[in-house]
């Protein structure tokens, strides 16, 4: 078995999670304690269908309290490299003092 996985095969299935509720309600969090901000980043690793849905997701529950609220997104397009990740942070914390 493998979570959110696209390969099927006799002795090989996957299965899905529903992380967008999470999201959600997380976008409704952020957007309810950090009543003065608009502008949310957030970093994915690849811009694969669930990552997209969890960030889509997040700006939804956002904007349920806060219409104004926008979301960009930066990825890494690696499942793990720090140094990708920092830099991606550091990208995002730079848009969002423009």
């Amino acid at each position: 078995m493998q979570g959110t996985g696209p390969d099927l095969a006799p002795n090989a299935n996957t299965y899905n999670a529903r992380i967008w509720e999470a999201s959600y309600v997380s976008g409704i969090v952020a957007a309810t304690v950090l009543k003065k901000e608009t502008h949310f980043g957030f970093v994915g690793a690849q811009p694969i269908p669930p990552i997209n849905w969890t960030v889509n997701a997040f700006a939804l529950g956002a904007r349920s309290v806060n219409p104004a609220v926008t979301v960009d997104i930066v990825y890494t397009n690696s499942w793990n490299n720090p140094a990708a990740e920092t830099e991606a942070v550091n990208s995002l914390v730079a848009q969002a003092s423009k």
